[in-house]
């Protein structure tokens, strides 16, 4: 069981450095949509990408917790909701 947790653990952290990426693409396209030369059109582009990479935090967050609910499972019906 203890190999069990240590992927569970590996899991999580990967998770956890994805969401940490995409926030900071989230806030490099915000601060990016602040440059004074852009259109509004392109400003509000800029915008979008930043709220879609939101979602990608909010989405590799949630990974976490099916990992976290998934763990009663037995090992290989956990196997096979992660993969």
């Amino acid at each position: 069981m203890q190999g069990h947790s240590n992927l569970q653990c590996a899991a999580d952290a990967s998770c956890l450095a994805s969401a940490r990426s995409w926030r900071k693409e989230a806030e490099h396209l915000r601060d990016n949509a602040e440059a004074a030369y852009l259109t509004a059109g392109q400003r509000a582009t800029l915008l979008r990408e930043a709220e879609a990479a939101e979602r990608q935090v909010a989405w590799w967050l949630d990974a976490i917790s099916v990992h976290s609910v998934a763990a009663p499972l037995s090992r290989e019906e956990n196997h096979a909701r992660r993969c």
